[in-house]
């Protein structure tokens, strides 16, 4: 992941929180807003509508790529484990082991500069 955003960590941080914020924020906020803070029923209905339509949305991609309209339901874990995935991928690239792909490593320099490091296919 941290690659398809060229290895830049501001570009992929701002990834990651517009992510949040707008498909995985409103599954937190609506038992918080309801059940600790009792926030206004105004702002309520609008993180329900907001859901409603990332639902909505799930829903018409599963329909439209044939694929099972039930796991519009656990949008918010993959939502999740997307971010995870993120986090993961700076963690590998910059602290880890380098960058896998197709059972080889790489290592990432720089930018431009990868070098295999190991090579498992035979």
């Amino acid at each position: 992941m941290f690659a398809a955003f060229d290895f830049k960590l501001f570009t992929l941080v701002a990834v990651i929180i517009l992510i949040s914020a707008l498909f995985l924020f409103p599954f937190i906020l609506l038992p918080l807003g309801i059940f600790i803070f009792d926030w206004p029923g105004i702002i309520i209905d609008l993180i329900i509508l907001q859901i409603f339509i990332i639902l909505i949305m799930r829903i018409i991609l599963a329909l439209r790529l044939k694929n099972r309209v039930s796991d519009a339901l656990l949008h918010p874990i993959s939502m999740t484990y997307i971010i995870l995935i993120c986090i993961n991928s700076v963690f590998q690239t910059r602290f880890g082991e380098g960058v896998s792909w197709k059972g080889r490593r790489y290592d990432v320099y720089g930018e431009d500069y990868l070098e295999l490091i190991n090579d498992d296919q035979r």
